[in-house]
Parts: structure tokens; sequence; C-alpha cells
């Protein structure tokens, strides 16, 4: 009963994957043991462009759906890469992949995003496709500080919304204008 109770204080109660408070502890384990090991650590942070669009065409329920479609997908990247995914907020979703650099992060995060794209969720008969917006950013080269990853992922994820959304954003000086 207690490890039933513990592994539900780690889970999202709509998405089933990580909540933002078990990242929490995932994530500064994964963070020091880039560090003392010299390796990499790459994030990704991504949300639903145009979610409000959703809930507001289609109700709650379909975005509901939405969510859960976007969590199942993130999750099974992370997994499949050694990685683990949370939803992080509303309809935002963090990715983290240990030992994988940008290169290797960004390969993943495209077969991520195509597979986004192309997975309608079906709601009382109708397809809603939806696009996401994701921002990487890895330690040490793009960023070199852990502490500012996930920051450093949500300026690039920003970055690719303004540039007209539906963008896999790779951190960089431009993310800063």
């Amino acid at each position: 009963m207690y490890l039933k109770m513990e592994e539900m204080a780690r889970k999202d109660g709509l998405t089933g994957i990580y909540n933002r408070i078990y990242f929490t502890e995932l994530f500064a384990e994964a963070s020091k043991t880039a560090v003392e090991d010299n390796c990499c650590l790459s994030v990704a942070l991504f949300d639903i462009d145009k979610f409000k669009n959703v809930n507001d065409t289609y109700g709650h329920l379909a975005g509901d759906m939405v969510i859960k479609m976007d969590a199942s997908i993130a999750e099974k990247y992370a997994e499949e890469h050694n990685g683990f995914a949370c939803r992080y907020g509303g309809e935002e979703f963090l990715v983290v992949f240990p030992d994988y650099d940008d290169k290797m992060a960004l390969e993943v995060l495209e077969k991520m995003h195509e597979e986004i794209k192309s997975t309608p969720v079906n709601f009382n008969g109708t397809d809603i496709s939806i696009n996401v917006c994701i921002g990487l950013s890895t330690y040490p080269s793009l960023c070199d500080n852990t502490n500012i990853l996930i920051s450093r992922a949500d300026k690039a994820m920003y970055y690719g919304k303004k540039s007209g959304r539906g963008r896999l954003v790779v951190d960089n000086p431009q993310v800063d204008e």
C-alpha cells in the first residue's frame, strides 16, 4: 500500500507520467551526475501550440486527450533513450536525456516532434491535429550550468513560438534577444 501511494505521489494524475515535484528530484540527481562525471545532459521543454483553441473548440475533455497523447509520446521517447519525462505545467512537458549531447538529443526530438504532429487525437469522431514547439539545451556544450538548463530550454522554446510555432529550437545566443 505504501509503495502504491509513493508511486501515485510521483505521477501526474491525468497523464500518468512524472509530475513536476518528482521531476525536481530526478533532475537534481541527473545534474549532479553530469557535473561529477563530466558528461552530457540534454533537456527539452515543449508545449502544445495554440492549446487554448483546442479547449475552446472541442472542450476540455478533448484537451485532456491531447495532453495525454503528448505525455505518452514524450514518455515513450524518454524511456527508449534512458531518460525521463514529466508534465511540467498545464500543457508543458520536459524530457531529459542523460548522457546525450545536443546532436543526439536533437535527432531523438526530431522523431518525437514528427510523431506528435502526425498523431491526431480522435474526439467524438473528429481528428484533432496539434503541433508543439520544443526548446533544447545541453550541458556542457550549449549551457555550462545545469542550474539554468531548464531556463535555457524554455528560452529556446519561446523563441520558436515567436518565430512561428511548430518549431524545434536548439539553444543559441539568439534566444536571448
